[in-house]
């Protein structure tokens, strides 16, 4: 749908200026006498006709941080509602966030909530995000409460960001092995081993598996990528499953360092979650509800439903976590404190903040330990394929 920019005046004769989205200027002024207000000027967005000839790319975390942390510091400035939307959508850079923040302006003029708006857009304000804001609205510290979310998405796009860059060196490293290992079976191998062939030498086991594996790259390569894409793409489909989800989720966890690595990655994120939606007047039990749904792993999610079901019915926190067997100890010691004291929330975004810092530990002792054992895996795999050749060479030299 088109974008306008259009001028109008109130009832008090006041000037005010903003974007809609309308099929037509027609529909503009239709939607703005709604409001109320006597269209002035309305112009179709120039950006909106270079963004129109392209897909529309979905706003990222990144994108979602800078427009909370702008609409907390202009409310936090004295704007209300409608002014810091209108400055920030003149702002905004991504096509679905633009559309975005036309909508939510449009449905706060027609007398909606903020929390309400977003909700409508739920793509890309998740309930985690909106239950936050409502309860921001109802106590009166929206601009505060922003200021969190936009804390909450900054922290995990640095996580995020430290375990790129921790994983980018393995992962680099993989496809270089990858592309050579088949390099030297399809091309250098085949040549080398042509020569003892034509002299009708018998020939080692080490070459002769060499030569199997050379040939079978060479005829079978096609049908080899197409089955590995086909399985990819059967996992892919499968993992979208509750049961491949399960299954997924419960291999990742079991998995040695990485395992590790993968709940504390988790845990962080349904702490920091929980405590900051606790901080800001969400009750308990909307808390588990919400948080079950960003820990990202299926098994974590399951276990915290199963949680708020037994606070429900009057058991102890700390213990219902405990029972799980996924919290360590020094986790649920802390949620048992933070509920005689008082201090939950506080203490659930702190637990986040120590479970950062093992993980980016971890993340260290993982990149450490990858990268030696690659170089052996690719040292023992080049050396097979060297002693494969030189070999019969040793053989020849023999005979004469």
């Amino acid at each position: 749908m088109p974008i306008y920019k259009y001028e109008a005046l109130d009832k008090t004769g006041n000037t005010i200026q903003g974007t809609i989205d309308a099929t037509s200027k027609q529909g503009v002024k239709q939607e703005l006498t709604q409001l109320q207000l006597y269209p002035v000027d309305i112009i179709e967005s120039k950006k909106n006709k270079s963004t129109h000839k392209r897909l529309k790319k979905k706003a990222g975390i990144a994108d979602i941080a800078l427009f909370t942390r702008q609409m907390g510091t202009l409310m936090d400035a004295g704007l209300n509602v409608i002014e810091s939307l209108n400055t920030v959508l003149g702002q905004a850079r991504n096509p679905s966030l633009i559309s975005a923040i036309s909508d939510i302006k449009d449905r706060v003029n027609t007398g909606e909530s903020l929390s309400a708006a977003m909700e409508s857009n739920n793509s890309l304000f998740p309930p985690m995000y909106t239950s936050m804001i409502c309860a921001g609205e109802q106590s009166g510290k929206l601009p505060s409460i922003l200021g969190k979310v936009a804390d909450y998405y900054e922290k995990m796009i640095r996580l995020r960001n430290k375990i790129i860059v921790s994983l980018a060196y393995p992962v680099v490293m993989t496809i270089t092995g990858v592309f050579i290992l088949i390099f030297l079976l399809t091309f250098i191998a085949p040549t080398l081993t042509e020569v003892f062939i034509n002299n009708n030498q018998q020939l080692p086991l080490p070459t002769v598996i060499l030569m199997g594996t050379s040939n079978f790259f060479q005829k079978y390569w096609l049908l080899l990528l197409a089955v590995v894409f086909i399985l990819l793409y059967a996992l892919k489909r499968w993992f979208q499953t509750e049961k491949g989800q399960n299954v997924r989720d419960s291999l990742i966890l079991k998995a040695p360092i990485f395992g590790k690595v993968a709940l504390n990655i988790s845990l962080a994120r349904f702490t920091r979650t929980f405590g900051i939606l606790l901080d800001s007047g969400v009750e308990i039990l909307s808390s588990f509800e919400i948080t079950s749904k960003v820990t990202g792993n299926s098994i974590l999610a399951t276990a915290l439903i199963e949680c708020r079901d037994k606070v429900e019915r009057g058991e102890d926190m700390a213990n219902s976590l405990a029972v799980t067997k996924l919290f360590p100890p020094i986790v649920v010691d802390m949620v048992h404190a933070g509920q005689k004291s008082g201090r939950l929330p506080e203490l659930m975004i702190k637990i986040a903040d120590n479970l950062d810092e093992e993980v980016e530990t971890q993340l260290s002792l993982l990149t450490s330990l990858i990268e030696p054992v690659m170089i052996l895996i690719m040292g023992a795999i080049v050396g097979f394929i060297v002693l494969a050749v030189v070999l019969p060479i040793f053989e020849m030299n023999q005979m004469f």
